[in-house]
């Protein structure tokens, strides 16, 4: 693969509102002639709402509109999304949109625990700037489990492919310590989904750490339009390594279960100036094609400081 570089699509505003700075884990989903962006906007306190960002479809570095209101809250106090929310995934189901996101929570012997939920909206294209999402649940669906107990994240639904959807997340319960923090170490794993809320908990599969490695992370899937073409899907995703920090990671399946590491060929590589890119963090992405094009969005140091970015697909 090839991307060039666009540019920084959209930039952090830092005006000590509730989206001063930040636009974390960019998730986008076409309204007509719009891309709308759902990010994690963060308040001086380092807490994220999920507040969104309209760019033009044919030219993804103008920006069009900023959402005024978060379309999504942190949760009451106490619940596992007190300290933050970012999105994960987005579809579109009948007049309804559904918003997979994460919700943080502040422990005392490590940084954090993650755990997701499933927020929906009625969808009317003439009062766009309104949507507002509402919990399915007050606790997670994807809650602590025996093999997930500090981190069971960033789901990703992919449906009705042989008459199953599948649901893909970041999940693990063990910890490491790196510059005198404690961290959770997780990895992608895949489970069997049934709309709209319950996830089975057998493990499909799992992308497998390598040394270097303590997190896999904020999986996103395209899938080929035609169905004789191999690899039928390919898997985007979120390296954390011990040494350098995060880093963009590729995989391809034909069935889902199975899946093949091709990190080297992904072409956006921080240790490897290509086309417009610098040496540095690159993390969460989402790839969506507006007609025309393949995008990507996804941010770059400490989580997405400054907003996010937008590359271009120059050849698979």
């Amino acid at each position: 693969m090839k991307w060039k570089e666009l540019g920084l699509a959209y930039s952090a505003p830092k005006n000590n509102s509730w989206k001063h700075s930040h636009g974390m884990c960019p998730t986008p989903i076409i309204f007509g002639d719009i891309i709308r962006v759902f990010c994690g906007m963060w308040d001086k306190n380092k807490v994220s709402r999920i507040g969104w960002v309209d760019l033009y479809r044919t030219d993804p570095t103008a920006l069009v509109n900023i959402s005024e209101k978060p379309a999504l809250d942190i949760g009451e106090i106490g619940n596992f999304d007190d300290n933050g929310v970012v999105p994960s995934s987005i579809y579109l189901k009948g007049d309804h949109l559904y918003l997979f996101y994460c919700g943080f929570q502040l422990v005392n012997k490590i940084r954090y625990m993650i755990f997701s939920n499933l927020a929906f909206a009625k969808l009317n294209l003439n009062e766009i700037d309104n949507i507002k999402f509402t919990r399915k649940h007050l606790s997670p669906i994807l809650n602590r489990d025996e093999n997930n107990r500090i981190v069971k994240t960033a789901p990703f639904l992919i449906k009705d492919f042989n008459n199953m959807s599948y649901l893909f997340f970041a999940g693990g319960s063990k910890t490491i310590e790196l510059n005198g923090k404690i961290l959770p170490t997780y990895t992608i794993k895949c489970s069997f989904y049934v709309f709209p809320d319950k996830v089975d908990s057998p493990i499909l599969s799992e992308l497998k750490l390598k040394p270097n490695e303590f997190g896999l992370a904020k999986p996103f899937i395209i899938r080929s339009k035609d169905r004789d073409i191999h690899p039928n899907f390919k898997m985007f995703y979120s390296i954390r390594e011990k040494d350098f920090g995060y880093r963009l990671g590729y995989a391809e399946s034909d069935n889902l279960r199975s899946w093949e590491r091709k990190d080297d060929i992904i072409g956006i590589d921080p240790f490897n100036k290509m086309e417009g890119f610098e040496r540095e963090e690159i993390c969460f992405t989402s790839v969506i094609n507006n007609g025309k094009d393949w995008l990507m969005f996804y941010n770059k140091r400490n989580f997405g400081e400054d907003g996010f970015y937008c590359a271009k697909l120059i050849k698979w």
